[in-house]
């Protein structure tokens, strides 16, 4: 009894990155964006994940520390990120657990 197996993987095909026009009703009627906010450990590693409620839009963010004032920077990114860099929305809302308490005083000054 021998094992087989010697045939070798092939090089699957380029994806292409196809772009689309997003419809301005879709901004329309999402423009108003309510955020969860949360940090996930791979491998002893911190990340900051948001997921927007109705467009359903993920961010990921690697965390050199879990500090107030690293947190605060990565949401102020995110909501950035929302407003230029995706067409206008606005970040309404940032739900979030008892973790980021001290987060929030340092964005409001």
């Amino acid at each position: 009894d021998h094992i087989r197996g010697k045939q070798t993987r092939s090089k699957p095909s380029r994806v292409e990155a196809q772009f689309i026009k997003i419809p301005r009703d879709f901004y329309e009627l999402h423009r108003f964006v309510t955020l969860a906010a949360d940090v996930m450990f791979v491998n002893g590693i911190p990340f900051l994940t948001t997921r927007s409620r109705d467009i359903k839009f993920r961010t990921i963010e690697w965390l050199s520390s879990c500090l107030a004032k690293r947190l605060g920077s990565c949401l102020k990114n995110v909501i950035r990120d929302y407003g230029a860099g995706a067409g206008g929305f606005v970040v309404c809302l940032i739900l979030m657990d008892m973790e980021f308490e001290h987060v929030v005083i340092i964005s409001e000054e």
